[in-house]
């Protein structure tokens, strides 16, 4: 039976390097394929004189127009004979249109328009898409590196963890972020602040993690904590969820917060997640 993953999404979210990746994973890959042609390049890869057993292609944006074709073309693929799994890739807008910026690239949409409206007018278009996908992966926090980690533990080895875990910290006088799945509260900690040889540091500075680790309400905490996230984690991983976003907050996201951050993603480590720790707040306020 044939292995086809059809890759599609929001441009910018790392489609084509989600292509790259599973064809180093020996997938056959194909880019930008027209969506009329779905049917005809399947009984060529599972004809004998092909005998693909895994094949990637992306469809997306730029076949505008002709999604009707992709759907209509998706009720005829033989369900005997072939395996289809659709990947949906997408990301925060902010982080789109920051991408789109660095490379300096035109939006599939056209240069007519805004970037910003593009990405608007794509998520529209690409809804119907996404809401068939049978896997969304969300790749604002994702570097390449963690990327590949990713697709290569869905597709590879099913032991592996799967679950892609960003930790952020962040002051309550700034907000809380708003992508958060979890956020957990550490205002009724000791407050390095008021200490003048620790204000200007960070969670990040042994003396500050000293400090905050002296007071026994900090380590029955941190436990639980661990206990906690570990339990939770696991469950999201066997349901096959792609990403979770766990804030850490204190008042002005420079000490406690930035220590238990640091402290989640070493139990994150040892428990064999691909996680991501990120300081939102960290160098507000004047510290070093």
């Amino acid at each position: 039976m044939l292995e086809l993953k059809i890759i599609t999404g929001m441009s910018g979210a790392g489609k084509t390097q989600l292509l790259r990746i599973l064809e180093d994973f020996g997938y056959y890959a194909v880019d930008h394929l027209p969506v009329e042609l779905l049917i005809d390049l399947i009984r060529l890869l599972i004809s004998e004189e092909r005998g693909v057993s895994k094949a990637a292609i992306v469809v997306d944006i730029r076949e505008n127009g002709h999604f009707p074709s992709f759907f209509h073309n998706l009720s005829r693929i033989p369900e005997d004979k072939v395996h289809i799994e659709i990947v949906y890739l997408e990301a925060k807008k902010e982080i789109l249109l920051k991408r789109f910026h660095e490379t300096r690239r035109r939006h599939p949409l056209g240069s007519e328009i805004r970037i910003l409206s593009a990405i608007e007018e794509e998520e529209r278009i690409m809804a119907p898409v996404r809401k068939i996908a049978d896997r969304k992966i969300d790749t604002t926090y994702m570097s390449g590196t963690m990327l590949r980690d990713h697709i290569r533990d869905i597709f590879g080895d099913a032991d592996k963890r799967r679950l892609i875990v960003s930790v952020v910290s962040f002051g309550y006088k700034y907000g809380v972020p708003q992508d958060a799945d979890y956020v957990f509260d550490v205002r009724f900690l000791p407050n390095p602040f008021y200490d003048e040889f620790l204000k200007p540091m960070t969670g990040r500075d042994a003396a500050v993690g000293e400090y905050i680790m002296e007071s026994p309400e900090s380590a029955v905490f941190l436990k639980r904590l661990k206990d906690f996230l570990l339990y939770i984690l696991d469950r999201f991983d066997r349901r096959s969820r792609d990403n979770l976003v766990i804030a850490v907050g204190c008042t002005g996201g420079r000490h406690r917060s930035v220590f238990f951050a640091e402290k989640i993603g070493e139990f994150l480590e040892e428990a064999g997640y691909i996680y991501s720790v990120t300081h939102s707040d960290i160098w507000r306020g004047g510290s070093h």
